[in-house]
């Protein structure tokens, strides 16, 4: 009789616990290889759709400060309701302005800022104080 090992195809005879990779732990290991990786690839574009939202809130934020201080330069007696266009970043940014008066030599200012584009409008508040001397009585 002959030896397993002197058969074409076969190789040295296996020893102990021996044994090999065969071809359906391979085909386990890729499928979870490929898992891993497109899990990594939707991470990805989920941080960079975070990281472009993040660009246009601040874009948003620098707009609202930029209409702040000018009504801060402008003085307390002219800040009025109304609305106002800033450009930041080589974007356009309409600013809609609503102004009240919740006490005495204090105008509160909310400014809601809606870029042109599919980004939502980001609402931001700020005070300004009436910096004239107080009158006498």
């Amino acid at each position: 009789m002959r030896d397993e090992s002197e058969r074409p195809g076969h190789g040295p005879p296996r020893v102990g616990n021996e044994s090999g990779f065969g071809l359906v732990e391979m085909l386990v290991a890729i499928t979870i290889a490929m898992i891993g990786l497109l899990s990594v690839a939707g991470l990805q574009l989920a941080v960079a759709t975070q990281s472009r939202m993040a660009a246009w809130r601040t874009n948003q934020a620098l707009a609202a400060q930029e209409v702040f201080e000018r009504l801060n330069e402008a003085g307390y007696a002219s800040v009025v309701t109304g609305s106002d266009s800033v450009t930041v970043n080589g974007r356009v940014y309409r600013v809609n302005l609503n102004v009240t008066t919740p006490a005495n030599r204090v105008k509160r200012v909310q400014a809601t800022v809606a870029p042109a584009g599919s980004m939502g409008p980001s609402t931001f508040v700020t005070r300004i104080h009436d910096r004239r001397p107080v009158p006498p009585f």
